[in-house]
C-alpha cells in the first residue's frame, strides 16, 4: 500500500533536480552576450563617475561594442565558433567544446594552442551563463550572461 508514495519520494527529487541545465545538448546554438559582471562595476566605478562626460561615452561606447559583437556558435558535433573582442578589434576563432560532470565548459582552440574553460552557471532554451576560470579557479571577469540568438 504504501510503496508507490516512498518511490514517489525517492524518484521526485531525481525527477525535480537530477535535469541539469549545463547539458551539452541545450548549449547547442547561437548566443549573443547580453551583459555580464565586470559591465556593473565599470558603471559604478569611482573612475567611471568622477569621468568627463566624453569619458563615460567612450566606455560606454566601448562596452556596447563588445555586447554587440560577442557571439557563440555551439554545433551539435562538437565544434564551437565564437568571437573576441580586443578593444576595437573582433576576432573569429574556431574551437572544439566539452562540458564535463562538473559542469566545466572547456573551450579548445582549433588555430592557436589556446585552452579556456568555464564554470557553467545555467544553460536553458533562453539564457546561457558562465564565468571564466583560471588555473586558480574563476577568473575576475564575473559572470557572462548570452541570450539565445533564434534564426
Amino acid at each position: 500500500m504504501f510503496k508507490f508514495p516512498i518511490i514517489l519520494l525517492f524518484c521526485f527529487p531525481l525527477l525535480v533536480f537530477g535535469q541539469n541545465d549545463t547539458s551539452s545538448d541545450k548549449i547547442v546554438g547561437s548566443w549573443q552576450l547580453v551583459t555580464f559582471d565586470n559591465k556593473d562595476q565599470v558603471l559604478s566605478s569611482k573612475f567611471y563617475l568622477e569621468a568627463e562626460p566624453w569619458q563615460r561615452e567612450l566606455i560606454q561606447g566601448q562596452l556596447q561594442f563588445r555586447l554587440e559583437n560577442t557571439f557563440y556558435h555551439f554545433k551539435p558535433s562538437g565544434q564551437l565558433e565564437f568571437t573576441e573582442v580586443d578593444g576595437r578589434n573582433v576576432f573569429t576563432r574556431k574551437a572544439t567544446y566539452e562540458i564535463d560532470e562538473e559542469a566545466t565548459l572547456t573551450i579548445r582552440e582549433t588555430e592557436r594552442e589556446v585552452i579556456k574553460k568555464c564554470s557553467l552557471h545555467e544553460v536553458n532554451d533562453f539564457q546561457l551563463i558562465f564565468t571564466p576560470m583560471t588555473a586558480n579557479g574563476p577568473a575576475g571577469t564575473g559572470r557572462l550572461i548570452f541570450e539565445r540568438k533564434i534564426p
